[in-house]
């Protein structure tokens, strides 16, 4: 499903961010939907009874690279669909327990800082780049992740909003989650995501 939305974008380029491991406890979290390095899938179009068309399309796996700490995983792929090719980069970041917080900030602001580097090699047509997002159930990680990357991803930014507003006053961390809950129910699951997010904002607003 992430690469028929990704077909759909208008972008030549796409990045999935990936917040959970493969396998949790013995648990399956996510099945592992894209390929070995230089592994090539093909999927046929297909009619689901539910309603949702999948478009015939090709994934094929160029490149892979782990971060320095080795948090995550950064994978690019070629998706071909109805004779045209896009660039996907995917983030896999497998050290972030499912209704937990991750173990740093820095892991996060390095996400953030690969995906703001794609960005910035975009033309300015293709510059509204939005991440497609994903955990497991979809809510927890994922809405922590996205408040993250869209309050915090550049901190200077983050700086002049809360001061010039006062932090009292306009509480940008909740302003973001109750935007996000009013598309999804439940993002950014538990307390302790949401103090985490509480405890970043304290952190660069020194």
């Amino acid at each position: 499903m992430a690469f028929n939305e990704s077909e759909h974008q208008g972008n030549d380029v796409v990045v999935i961010v990936m917040v959970t491991p493969l396998v949790e406890n013995g648990m399956i979290k996510c099945d592992k939907y894209w390929p070995e390095l230089d592994e090539t899938w093909e999927f046929g179009q297909e009619n689901k009874q539910d309603g949702i068309n999948l478009e015939e399309l090709s994934i094929k796996n160029v490149r892979e690279d782990a971060n320095e700490s080795d948090d995550y995983v950064v994978t690019e792929l070629e998706l071909t669909a109805n004779g045209k090719t896009k660039k996907v980069y995917h983030f896999y970041y497998f050290k972030w327990a499912d209704a937990k917080t991750p173990p740093s900030i820095q892991p996060l602001s390095d996400l953030s800082s690969r995906i703001d580097e794609i960005r910035e090699n975009l033309t300015d047509s293709e510059n509204h780049l939005v991440p497609i997002v994903h955990c497991s159930a979809g809510v927890g990680r994922s809405g922590t992740f996205i408040v993250y990357d869209h309050l915090f991803r550049d901190v200077d930014v983050f700086r002049t909003l809360a001061r010039a507003d006062g932090i009292s006053d306009k509480d940008l961390v909740y302003q973001a989650v109750c935007q996000l809950r009013s598309q999804r129910m439940m993002m950014v699951q538990t307390v302790y995501q949401y103090k985490f997010l509480y405890d970043v904002a304290r952190t660069f607003y020194k």
